[in-house]
């Protein structure tokens, strides 16, 4: 019973962790859009998926136009416009250093949407192992003791 419950709270842990980032939601007109980073707190150098849907009527939209600009003060550092074949744009990114950026989103005919980013600085020197990944190690040795008992040490003599 203490296994299922320890390998619950790892579960719990490891989900936790996939779907932590916090969309960020707007809306111009009649569309709503919803912008998630992962990771959710990315830092410069880092390699970072931007998400981008734009739904209208809670419906993804098909052969869709917008630009997505990607402004460091007033410096445009990441520029993507056309036609796409769905309003749902996965965006591969590295932020070339910290500091304060806005991602602006225009779409025919609508206001422009703007989205404020926050980065961090660089990610540590060192490697590290993530502690979800350290408690599932700790949680799967204890199990392989429990399923291997070792034997009493009166059985040893």
């Amino acid at each position: 019973m203490g296994a299922k419950v320890i390998l619950g709270i790892v579960a719990c842990l490891l989900f936790a962790q996939v779907v932590s980032a916090v969309p960020q939601q707007s809306t111009a007109g009649p569309y709503q859009l919803m912008l998630t980073l992962n990771p959710d707190q990315p830092q410069s150098g880092q390699q970072v998926e931007i998400r981008l849907g734009i739904t209208k009527d809670g419906e993804l939209q098909q052969n869709f136009t917008a630009a997505v600009h990607m402004l460091s003060g007033q410096e445009l550092i990441y520029k993507l416009e056309g036609e796409y074949p769905t309003s749902e744009l996965l965006i591969p990114y590295q932020f070339p250093r910290p500091g304060a950026y806005v991602l602006t989103v225009d779409i025919p005919g609508q206001s422009l949407t703007t989205f404020p980013l926050a980065i961090s600085g660089p990610p540590p020197a060192r490697s590290e192992i993530p502690l979800s990944l350290r408690i599932l190690i700790v949680v799967v040795i204890i199990g392989l003791f429990w399923k291997f008992k070792l034997p009493h040490r009166k059985q040893w003599r």
